[in-house]
């Protein structure tokens, strides 16, 4: 809420943050340091991406960075799930994947991250 009411000035603030005007439209932040900043413990993540639920603290903000050891140890597939040949994470969640289709059967169940579409 704006008190001082100077319409002049915050139209076209809130058109510049939302990219809708000015010399620089596209305006993007960085994600993983707003994340850091704005939720360092990850209380936010946690509660609204239950993939990431059960990731720890040091692979939260940036998921992409945990080993195909610590996927499988947290139950989470990291990546371009089930994406194939298309993957670009090395092929690192078809092999976690493999994992997942072996242990899904004696009843551990995985997330994906993102969720596939």
């Amino acid at each position: 809420a704006f008190l001082d009411y100077e319409p002049g000035i915050h139209y076209p603030q809130l058109q510049m943050q939302a990219g809708t005007t000015g010399i620089n439209a596209m305006r993007v932040y960085n994600v993983t340091k707003q994340g850091k900043d704005q939720d360092p413990r990850g209380v936010f993540i946690k509660k609204y991406v239950k993939e990431l639920a059960n990731v720890p603290l040091e692979y939260l903000h940036e998921p992409n960075k945990m080993s195909q050891k610590l996927q499988q140890k947290f139950r989470v597939c990291v990546g371009a799930a089930g994406a194939g040949a298309n993957s670009t994470d090395g092929g690192q969640c078809r092999l976690v994947q493999l994992d997942i289709l072996s242990n899904e059967t004696k009843g551990e169940k995985y997330s994906y991250y993102p969720k596939p579409v």
